[in-house]
């Protein structure tokens, strides 16, 4: 304790009692212990990462790079939920953990192809990386949303679409489509 002692003789010198305030510390309650777990969890089953335990996920993101799968995982992360993402990537062969999932769970991504061109292009240029025509050709990307879209759909899975929408907006948006709101179940706003 480095503050009491000090505390305590200005207290005796100017003849005041102090009043303890400060931050106040999180809660340490079942549900910040959830959080954290919570949160453990989704950094480990990150893009298609942890596939062994992807059955223990509450929800499952899926979608093509850039359909912010991660910022919108953690968030949910933060408020309690499991979540796993798992990129999509057209011609390769989806992991058999994931199909094998209730559908109620999944969720599709899905973005209007000029934006995630937009993002894609962004990025690549963040990078300083050539231009990467598997990557960033608006063919390919309308191709990856238009593959994805009929994927998800032929899967069941619920989609959002993400297109100029906020991570909080998308997230609400995925529970409320997986059916994950409702009485005593905690939102995320």
């Amino acid at each position: 304790d480095l503050m009491g002692p000090l505390t305590q003789r200005l207290a005796e010198r100017f003849g005041l009692v102090p009043r303890v305030e400060g931050p106040t510390l999180p809660q340490l309650d079942p549900d910040y212990f959830r959080r954290l777990e919570a949160i453990d969890f989704t950094v480990k089953h990150d893009d298609g990462q942890g596939l062994g335990t992807l059955a223990k996920s509450e929800v499952v993101l899926v979608g093509p790079s850039r359909t912010s799968k991660t910022p919108v995982s953690v968030y949910l992360a933060t408020r309690g939920w499991k979540v796993a993402n798992v990129p999509y990537v057209p011609d390769v062969e989806p992991p058999p953990e994931l199909l094998r999932l209730p559908e109620a769970r999944v969720c599709g991504l899905t973005i209007a192809p000029g934006s995630l061109l937009e993002r894609r292009l962004a990025r690549l240029e963040r990078m300083g990386v050539e231009h990467d025509p598997n990557y960033a050709d608006p063919k390919h990307v309308t191709h990856e949303v238009m593959t994805c879209r009929a994927f998800c759909q032929r899967r069941g899975w619920k989609l959002v679409d993400v297109t100029g929408k906020s991570v909080e907006e998308v997230a609400q948006e995925i529970l409320v489509v997986l059916g994950k709101l409702g009485p005593g179940v905690q939102g995320v706003a």
